[in-house]
């Protein structure tokens, strides 16, 4: 199609991010609002210089939802995640864009590249310098392509970003990746790449506008400033000492508490608000730096207690609500667990629940597809928040659904199975567990939960036997 551009003079911008399986349904979701609310706000702008944009999703293979052009109102931009995040075939397509002459003209200013991404399927920085990644020839012809005044920014988003990638892709020392963790970091970073792109198009020189300073407008712990290359190769070294015990961590003992509210929980919920009452009466006893975080799932997640000690007096009455929203409550609780104060001992995870998640749509339930397909527990497990977590659950109610619960567990863990009296002996148990972090030498050796003491054999459950649902 004939581009209707009245002047080569014009500011080329591209977004481009991930759809993959790093990203997965919520992320996918959040940016594809983040752009429709970007061209909302910049559509019609007042400028000194026209702007152009061009929009790709990528997952198994680029999505072109925008070839290069002005805004005209609304995009409606609506990717769905897919299943792998191939790079390489977006930055190829980014570098013929960007040499392709009608869609690029000589005349037009330098470009701004905006990329946000989790991890790259095609691309494993594995045992690779940041150096090497960064001269790919997928990352070079992009490179070269926009050429050396072009502003290139990058975000890690979703599960485990990997940021020696993004640094890679933006290849410059003085230019740090943002790390983002949630709806209000991106919408800040998507704001500050706005921002630049509005004070590019006020210019007489575009090219000669650089972003805001990141140090500026980012805390520090969201800036991923570009490494030294590490040593790949490493000789084996000869009369070493023997290595020193790891420190003791000193920091606080986390522990998030996530409630299943859904209907089909109502008959126990009494029961579930006595025995959280008696768990809060233990950890105000304890003499070390414990905090709690309870999060409640049924139609709506909510933190109903952020991250934070327990004060005098403090109790919560909860109310059963609507359907299941495990997935969801599990992503809020990786979003939680993200901000657990640097040197913190390693977490725990309790989740009480029946099971049976309304929004799982996978038709394979075993333990194992649940752990690697699902994209909420697969977070969990693995993410860089959370996969030193010490999970546990406990499951709520008649009819429960115990291979979801044995998928958040943590390996060899078992599903504790409910009565009234059980709920409040699982609540002594995760007690006891908590007491014996807090006064031992090393919070983090304590790596199990022992329900043998309390319960019988028929009481606990580590291993799915059958599904379900199908009985």
């Amino acid at each position: 199609m004939a581009s209707s551009r009245t002047t080569d003079r014009f500011l080329p911008v591209f977004i481009v991010w991930d759809i993959g399986p790093g990203a997965g349904d919520r992320w996918t979701e959040m940016m594809n609002e983040a752009v429709n609310r970007m061209v909302d706000e910049m559509t019609g702008m007042n400028s000194k210089v026209p702007v152009e944009f061009c929009f790709i999703g990528y997952g198994d293979k680029p999505h072109v939802k925008k070839k290069m052009s002005a805004l005209t109102g609304r995009e409606n931009v609506n990717f769905e995640a897919e299943g792998q995040s191939n790079l390489k075939p977006v930055l190829e397509q980014v570098a013929a864009f960007a040499s392709d002459k009608t869609i690029v003209p000589a005349g037009a200013f330098a470009p701004v590249i905006v990329l946000l991404s989790s991890k790259a399927s095609d691309v494993s920085a594995g045992d690779r310098n940041i150096s090497d990644i960064a001269q790919d020839a997928a990352f070079k012809n992009a490179r070269d392509a926009l050429g050396p005044k072009a502003v290139r920014l990058a975000a890690g988003y979703g599960n485990a970003p990997d940021f020696d990638l993004l640094n890679a892709f933006i290849d410059d020392a003085s230019m740090p990746a943002v790390s983002i963790d949630g709806e209000a970091s991106l919408s800040k970073f998507m704001d500050w790449a706005a921002k630049l792109i509005r004070d590019k198009a006020s210019s007489d020189n575009p090219d000669a506008v650089s972003p805001a300073k990141a140090d500026s407008s980012f805390d520090k712990k969201c800036l991923m400033v570009r490494r030294a290359d590490k040593e790949i190769v490493k000789p084996a070294p000869v009369n070493v000492e023997p290595a020193k015990p790891n420190p003791v961590p000193k920091g606080c003992l986390p522990i998030f508490v996530i409630v299943d509210v859904s209907y089909s929980m109502e008959d126990d919920m009494g029961t579930v608000n006595s025995a959280i009452r008696e768990l809060m009466d233990v950890i105000r006893g304890l003499q070390g730096d414990v905090r709690l975080c309870i999060i409640t799932f049924g139609s709506k997640v909510e933190v109903i207690k952020p991250l934070s000690p327990i004060g005098p007096g403090e109790s919560y009455s909860l109310s059963p609500n609507g359907v299941t929203m495990m997935g969801r409550a599990l992503e809020v609780l990786y979003e939680e667990m993200s901000k657990i104060p640097e040197g913190s001992c390693d977490p725990m995870a309790i989740l009480l629940s029946d099971g049976y998640p309304t929004d799982y749509r996978d038709e394979d339930e075993s333990v194992e597809a649940i752990r690697r397909n699902w994209m909420p527990m697969y977070t969990i497990i693995n993410g860089e928040h959370s996969c030193k977590a010490l999970r546990s659950s406990m499951a709520i109610g008649t009819g429960m659904d115990n291979h979801f619960l044995l998928a958040f567990n943590s390996k060899g863990t078992p599903v504790v199975q409910s009565t009234p009296e059980s709920i409040k002996k699982f609540f002594k148990t995760i007690g006891q567990t908590i007491v014996t972090k807090t006064v031992s030498d090393n919070a983090n050796d304590v790596k199990t939960i022992d329900f043998s003491k309390e319960f019988t054999g028929k009481e606990l459950v580590f291993k799915r036997s059958h599904n379900l649902r199908e009985t």
